[in-house]
């Protein structure tokens, strides 16, 4: 799969874009260490700084009220998702699919 710009998903709007590109790279390299299933605290780490890029960026999810931060999580299958912190999450997968 193709990862997607998370600036450009439906339901998700970010406030600082410069910060995209740097947080594009993060994604990526999670991504990568995600698959190659090298070190754990490689990726633990890429992870961490996948989440700090979306802060950074004002990563918010607009589908519910008020808008809500997102974070980068492993789902039960395996893979990355972006999840947001409504109380009824919505999700994402890398490339750009609402789950």
């Amino acid at each position: 799969m193709k990862i997607k710009s998370i600036g450009n998903f439906v339901g998700i709007e970010t406030a600082n874009d410069p910060a995209l590109s740097d947080l594009m790279r993060s994604v990526e390299e999670c991504a990568e260490l995600m698959d190659e299933h090298g070190p754990r605290f490689a990726f633990l780490t890429a992870l961490e700084a996948v989440n700090t890029g979306l802060v950074a960026a004002s990563t918010k999810c607009t589908l519910a009220a008020p808008p809500a931060d997102i974070d980068m999580v492993p789902s039960g299958t395996g893979k990355l998702i972006y999840r947001c912190q409504h109380a009824r999450p919505h999700s994402w997968n890398l490339g750009g699919e609402q789950l």
